[in-house]
């Protein structure tokens, strides 16, 4: 399997190094579980093996989102109660 290296210069290689797998014994404790054993050898097959492993997973989840926010509504009424009272105490001033 190719392994990333950094050498002594600081530059990355991938060097192949051996991997030993018991397969049979992954087979096996995942027959045993009630588990699927995958194994990729390459990109294409990593990228099936995503696909079956999307295709097994039916579960559906339901997310509940919250927003927090601030309300300002309040302050509108208040700045506009505000505008009014001084037009009233504005037109008030003018009247003989």
């Amino acid at each position: 399997a190719p392994l990333p290296v950094t050498d002594g210069f600081g530059r990355r290689r991938l060097v192949r190094a051996k991997v030993d797998i018991d397969e049979e014994t992954l087979k096996g404790v995942a027959e045993k579980t009630g588990a699927v054993y995958f194994r990729a050898t390459d990109t294409a097959s990593l990228a099936k093996i995503y696909e079956d492993i999307n295709k097994m997973e039916t579960t559906t989840r339901t997310i509940k989102k919250f927003e927090l926010y601030r309300e300002l509504f309040p302050l509108m009424i208040f700045g506009a109660l505000i505008l009014l009272g001084l037009d009233i105490f504005q037109t008030r001033k003018k009247l003989p």
